[in-house]
């Protein structure tokens, strides 16, 4: 397998890192995990300058044409494979592993249960105006969603002053 020419051949051209990109698709498995292989190959290169920069803005493009988080594509492959992992760990017949399968599903439910409860704390935070906004904007800040969330308060400043209308 020739793999210089054909990563030269990518690099060439001016969509080669974004159909890289593309092919980051849980449904595909084995392909996914070859082009995240690819890209995160692509990330250290010492050449061309910034390459982690074009492999990050060829994610971005392809979850803006998918609508979708820029990560959420890697994050579905995860998760589908950690399951359909731990599930045929657990077919195995070896007591040692199941010991550490427990081990590890028990550690998972403690993280799941103080990240809940993070969360619950945010949740009493939002008694405040001031720093409901302050989270809300930054949780905005510099992603498509600002110039919404604008618009959205420009729009409640034209709400009448009228009682009934509020």
């Amino acid at each position: 397998m020739n793999d210089k020419f054909g990563i030269k051949t990518m690099l060439e051209t001016e969509e080669g890192i974004l159909l890289l990109a593309r092919a980051v698709n849980p449904k595909v498995p084995s392909m996914m995990i070859d082009a995240i292989t690819l890209l995160s190959a692509l990330c250290i290169l010492p050449q061309p300058v910034d390459m982690h920069e074009q492999v990050l803005v060829a994610l971005t493009q392809r979850a803006e044409m998918d609508e979708v988080e820029r990560f959420k594509p890697i994050l579905d492959g995860l998760k589908s494979d950690t399951s359909v992992a731990l599930k045929e760990l657990h077919a195995q017949d070896n007591e040692e592993l199941l010991v550490h399968l427990l081990l590890f599903e028990e550690y998972a439910e403690e993280d799941s249960a103080e990240l809940k409860n993070r969360f619950e704390e945010i949740r009493i935070e939002m008694d405040d105006f001031n720093e409901v906004f302050q989270i809300l904007h930054n949780t905005v800040k510099d992603s498509k969603a600002e110039q919404h969330l604008l618009s959205i308060l420009q729009h409640l400043l034209l709400v009448r002053n009228d009682y009934e209308a509020r």
